[in-house]
């Protein structure tokens, strides 16, 4: 057998190009259909869970109430009067105005370098000048610095604080009772606030743990740079594929192990209390600081106090952006 000409080896190479070629078009289109699949599903979510709330709205509305100004506490995706025997026409509304407090920190950039910089040889001899210019300013009246000395740079922002105060009373809810109207809301307040016994030697805390943190602070890592990546790796995919390389295997290995982490964080988080106050914010992972409450010394027949209240003081998870505080558009729900 004769050995192959150029010109049929050249000919070999472009059916194996084209080859390649209909196997990436045929596998770019696979992802498109897997994308539009995937936006679907998510317009289908989305307007499921705008038919519960407007059922949700509407079932409010039945009592008398606004839907509107209701605050909704959940754990986890779980109502708060969840598990408690609660008079369902229990609600909550917050008894005094809603307050934020955000608070940003600056520092001093140049003292910090000069702090950091103290032991080195420069440093001393940095100092050894100002030690002088120091001791002359005495007879001149004159310091070593300029206008932007103690200067302040932005460090960061801190997270979002909040108060809410609920007052309950007998017969809010036409039942009359003590235990279903006050005894007992305030009991699945302070159970979704306060860490839970789960053993003789464990307690399972209320708010993030550090597995939340540490994976929440590594995704947003992955996330700055996943643009980059991706890009990167599809020019190497398509690359790959061109000469009959096989990468979808590593691709999704690659992908599963930087999120599995993430995920298994989401599913199994210890705690993970959300806060929505009516159509202004939705707080997702609050950090429960301080919960406090009280009972009436009068009581019901059967003993429970006739009226109560309880206050909550919280901050939010991740710290305060443009993002926590959105514009709102006119077709909100």
């Amino acid at each position: 057998m004769g050995r192959l000409t150029q010109t049929e080896i050249d000919k070999i190479d472009e059916k194996k190009v084209e080859a390649a070629a209909a196997a990436q078009k045929n596998k770019d289109q696979e992802n498109q259909k897997k994308l539009e699949d995937a936006a679907k599903q998510q317009a289908i979510v989305k307007q499921q869970e705008q038919d519960r709330r407007l059922a949700q709205d509407a079932k409010i509305s039945s009592y008398g109430y606004n839907p509107k100004k209701v605050i909704y506490i959940t754990k986890n995706e779980a109502d708060w009067k969840t598990g408690y025997d609660i008079n369902d026409k229990i609600l909550l509304y917050s008894e005094n105005d809603l307050s934020f407090s955000v608070a940003q920190t600056y520092e001093d950039p140049i003292a910090e370098i000069m702090a950091a910089a103290r032991g080195t040889i420069a440093g001393k001899i940095v100092n050894g000048f100002a030690g002088v210019a120091e001791f002359s300013s005495i007879f001149t009246n004159t310091r070593l610095m300029t206008e932007y000395t103690g200067a302040k740079a932005w460090k960061n922002s801190s997270q979002i604080s909040f108060d809410l105060q609920f007052n309950f009373y007998m017969g809010m809810a036409d039942a009359y009772d003590g235990r279903t109207e006050v005894y007992n809301p305030i009991a699945a307040l302070a159970n979704i606030f306060l860490p839970k016994v789960v053993s003789t030697v464990a307690v399972h805390g209320p708010g993030p743990s550090y597995a939340d943190i540490l994976t929440k602070q590594g995704q947003a890592s992955i996330d700055a740079i996943k643009d980059t990546v991706n890009t990167f790796w599809e020019k190497i995919t398509k690359k790959f594929n061109a000469i009959g390389g096989q990468t979808d295997a590593l691709t999704n290995e690659l992908k599963s192990k930087a999120t599995s982490a993430s995920d298994y964080v989401s599913n199994n988080s210890a705690g993970n209390i959300s806060i929505r106050i009516g159509n202004i914010y939705s707080f997702d992972n609050v950090l429960p600081i301080d919960f406090t409450f009280s009972f009436s010394k009068e009581t019901d027949s059967k003993g429970f106090p006739i009226y109560g209240s309880c206050s909550i003081h919280c901050e939010t998870f991740k710290m305060a952006t443009t993002k926590s505080i959105p514009i709102k558009p006119v077709n909100i729900l």
